[in-house]
C-alpha cells in the first residue's frame, strides 16, 4: 500500500472514530472538554444572527442539562461545582 493510501485509510478511520462519538443533539462529550465557556459564546453570537433559531435552542438546552442541581457547572461530572465555568455561563 502505497503512504497516500495509508494516509487516506487513516483519515477514514479517525473520521468514523469521531462520528461514532456524535450524539443525537450533535455535541461530543468527552473527559476533558472545556466547559459551558463554548455553548455560551456560541449562544451570545447567535444573538448577532437570529435566524440560526434551531442552533440557539440545541445550545441553550445543552446549557441547561449541564447546569447541576445546585445551580452550578461542574469542569468534570465528579467534581462539586467549577467557578470559573459557572461564572461563564
Amino acid at each position: 500500500m502505497n503512504m497516500m493510501r495509508k494516509v487516506e485509510a487513516e483519515i477514514s478511520r479517525y473520521l468514523s472514530r469521531i462520528r461514532s462519538g456524535q450524539r443525537h443533539d450533535g455535541a461530543w462529550a468527552y473527559d476533558c472538554e472545556t466547559g459551558p465557556m463554548t455553548d455560551a459564546v456560541i449562544l451570545l453570537l447567535s444573538a448577532l444572527f437570529p435566524d440560526e433559531t434551531k442552533l440557539m435552542r440545541r445550545l441553550a438546552g445543552r446549557l441547561a442539562r449541564t447546569q447541576a442541581p445546585g445551580g452550578e457547572w461542574k469542569q468534570y461530572g465528579d467534581d462539586d461545582g467549577h467557578l470559573s465555568s459557572t461564572v461563564e455561563a
